[in-house]
């Protein structure tokens, strides 16, 4: 080889690639991984090859081999050595022959020309492939998107195939061929789905052909079961597809109700038939898990207000309602819903809800309401009879 071929120093390159870029001179860019390919072979770098047999030098004008440089030749790349050789495989090639150059990898033909694409090499009497980049160094540790296809590098630079793999925290099903498998995938046992780049849905929703689909964190197709995302409750049927639609569902004595969108009612109200109702979240503080099941037959306390759903599980408003077998048990439910709290005026009777008694009816008793006493017979209403403060308490009936 002989001629104007273009060598650029690694020195150089690093020192002035950015000056270079400002004043616009042009120059033959390395082989690195930030390119895709090599530049074309800009103005000669004067110099000649001098070869003693395979083993080959390029010299100076002066006579002097130039050392750990790149070489563009006539639209091939070459690298010169510590010692200036030219550096090349002799024989077949194997895992053990690539070259280091600055912690990657690359690999050249008995020429001298660098190698790039898919090469099978010896490893320990094992055929492997391996694929370099159109900049040189192999591909190791990633997915790699070549012609039309993914594939999966261990660390040694290795195709990977027949079996899954992770990388990169996704984990990849790689057919003979080493291409990553592509769609839905039986096991025989669970259903799994593979996106367009090959990696397995792991904790993902899938919508195809309008329907829905979840894969937990093992790659699994949930069917027949329920899971728990953001706080809300999804069905799916035994084919795996959620099942969306309004919707009551009975779980042994306990109610859940589903939105259109497949979401059950959690922490949230429903207005239906003309009644209010109330479906906890997954966990309540108060009562552990719940399971998004309807409020019913219970005291309830919603942002802060109480409020009492019956049995059916519908909310009580503008009523009476007493809490368990004791007198002192009364509380009064508004027009909202929520339990009154102090004076209360029905059907022309006062009643005081006491607010530093959990609002239970006052009745039998005479307490101090701010600067006053006040009588309360025993249905809890007012009697009529107030005291001053400062005058002391009312004399016995």
């Amino acid at each position: 080889m002989a001629g104007g071929v273009r060598l650029v120093w690694k020195k150089i390159a690093v020192l002035f690639a950015a000056l270079m870029l400002v004043v616009g001179i042009w120059m033959t860019a390395l082989p690195t991984s930030a390119q895709a390919t090599p530049g074309d072979p800009g103005p000669s770098t004067p110099g000649t090859w001098a070869c003693d047999g395979a083993d080959c030098k390029f010299l100076n004008p002066d006579g002097i081999a130039y050392t750990n440089a790149w070489v563009l030749d006539k639209g091939k790349w070459y690298y010169l050595g510590d010692d200036g050789l030219m550096a090349r495989t002799s024989g077949e090639y194997t895992w053990y022959n690539e070259t280091g150059i600055d912690e990657k990898w690359y690999r050249f033909s008995s020429s001298g020309a660098m190698v790039t694409g898919w090469v099978e090499t010896d490893y320990g009497g094992d055929k492997r492939w391996m694929y370099y980049d159109p900049h040189g160094p192999h591909v190791e540790s990633e997915a790699r998107y070549i012609n039309g296809a993914w594939y999966v590098f261990d660390d040694q630079g290795f195709m990977i195939a027949d079996r899954t793999y992770s990388i990169d925290d996704k984990e990849y099903r790689l057919t003979a061929s080493g291409k990553a498998h592509i769609g839905w995938y039986y096991d025989g046992s669970y259903w799994y789905y593979h996106g367009s780049d090959g990696a397995m849905y792991k904790v993902k929703w899938l919508s195809q052909n309008g329907k829905w689909y979840y894969f937990q964190h093992e790659g699994r197709m949930v069917a027949n079961n329920w899971i728990v995302r953001n706080a809300k409750r999804y069905q799916f049927d035994a084919t795996g597809a959620l099942i969306t639609g309004a919707r009551w569902e009975q779980d042994g004595s306990e109610w859940r109700y589903y939105g259109a969108d497949g979401a059950s009612y959690s922490r949230q109200w429903l207005y239906y038939g003309g009644k209010w109702y109330y479906f906890f979240s997954n966990y309540d503080e108060d009562r552990g898990y719940t399971h998004h099941r309807m409020a019913r037959n219970e005291l309830v306390e919603i942002d802060g207000k109480w409020y009492y759903f019956d049995q059916s599980g519908a909310m009580l408003s503008n009523r009476w309602h007493q809490l368990g077998n004791s007198a002192d048990e009364w509380r009064y439910f508004g027009a909202s819903g929520a339990v009154h709290s102090g004076w209360l005026l029905d059907k022309g009777k006062w009643y005081y809800l006491d607010p530093a008694d959990e609002n239970r009816m006052v009745n039998l008793a005479v307490p101090r309401i701010g600067n006053a006493y006040y009588e309360f017979d025993a249905s809890g209403a007012w009697t009529g009879r107030s005291y001053a403060a400062g005058e002391g308490l009312p004399p016995p009936k």
